[in-house]
């Protein structure tokens, strides 16, 4: 079998030819950052991401090896997307959304890079391949990693790429050549990202309150938006790419790997002007292709929900006849509550 050191140099090469914009190779180990995790759980920022504070979800952050016994490598990568710096479309959806479904783009290629692993060691591996649904803390073995620091956002930021990435991993039962640092936090005294939070979510002390994001808001909450959010939310949909759109690190051009994306740059333009959700809302049209992408998350009445909050509190009073129609004929009587409410703001 070839030196390990020679392994490693492939593996990262492989990664950037599939268009990965970081790759590192760690040893799974406890977490450093888990009591913050926990800190954070106890303050209750996390209330209502039961995802992230029931026992069984703690228990299995604590330790990459209470998800996967075998681990004894992680490969970690980090493939880069654009945010939504537009604001000339009435409703907007977050960058990282935009395109095919990332969950799916970023294990396809986790998939390619394992067959290429298992041809550099010639051996099966058994492995884990992980994108964001697991119980990883994934910015922790990023920053184990190197690939940067954990922001006042508490979003990873790499020197180079920003904070416009998306993270996987690779859990193996191979042992590599662990290639661990740390990249010293940059933010210093920048407060850019705190104070352009339209929820003020973030905190000076870098404690993010979660549930008060409009990220939380317009994807995890699957019920009633507080008044006061609903008008935090401005025309956000999706998510929200604000406190990235305005951290220094981002404030230039990444020639980034999007080529999923085109195939639903038509989709996503007509979607945030308006015109395909007011076209599809009663169509089989709509489930099936916000099936194919991360919209999928809040499914069809979560999506018409923050189009309806949008079209408030942003007074659109063009949309009135959609409103009207809703009113009239929209099979569910919280969205039709939505809906008045939503025309009240207009009239």
């Amino acid at each position: 079998m070839k030196s390990l050191k020679s392994i490693n140099e492939q593996i990262k090469n492989e990664a950037y030819h599939l268009g990965f914009a970081l790759c590192g190779i760690i040893h799974p180990i406890k977490p450093s950052f888990f009591q913050n995790y926990l800190d954070w759980i106890e303050s209750g920022c996390g209330d209502g991401l039961e995802y992230l504070t029931k026992p069984s979800s703690i228990y299995a952050r604590s330790d990459p090896k209470n998800i996967f016994p075998d681990c004894r490598s992680i490969i970690i990568v980090a493939y880069p997307y654009t945010f939504n710096i537009a604001n000339d479309h009435p409703f907007r959806v977050a960058g990282y959304a935009h395109g095919q479904d990332y969950h799916l783009v970023v294990k396809e290629k986790l998939h390619e890079l394992v067959g290429f692993i298992q041809g550099a060691v010639k051996k099966s591996l058994i492995c884990k391949i992980c994108c964001d649904t697991s119980a990883l803390m994934e910015k922790y073995l990023a920053y184990q990693a190197g690939f940067g620091w954990i922001g006042k956002n508490g979003l990873l930021i790499n020197p180079t790429w920003g904070s416009g990435l998306l993270l996987g991993e690779i859990l193996m039962d191979i042992e590599l050549i662990d290639e661990s640092i740390q990249i010293e936090d940059q933010c210093n005294d920048c407060q850019d990202c705190i104070q352009a939070c339209p929820s003020q979510c973030i905190t000076p002390n870098r404690t993010i309150q979660a549930n008060l994001c409009n990220s939380f808001q317009s994807i995890e909450n699957k019920g009633e938006i507080a008044l006061e959010q609903c008008f935090a939310l401005k025309n956000w949909v999706f998510g929200c790419d604000i406190c990235q759109i305005v951290c220094p690190f981002n404030c230039h051009n990444i020639n980034t790997h999007e080529d999923e994306t085109l195939d639903y740059f038509e989709f996503f333009h007509a979607l945030e002007s308006g015109e395909w959700l007011f076209k599809n809302v009663y169509t089989p049209e709509f489930e099936r292709q916000i099936s194919e992408t991360a919209l999928q998350r809040i499914q069809k009445e979560g999506l018409i929900r923050n189009f309806l909050i949008v079209i408030g509190t942003q007074k659109l009073n063009k949309y009135l006849p959609f409103l009207d129609n809703i009113i009239d004929s929209y099979p569910n009587a919280r969205i039709q509550k939505l809906a008045n409410w939503s025309k009240d703001q207009l009239l």
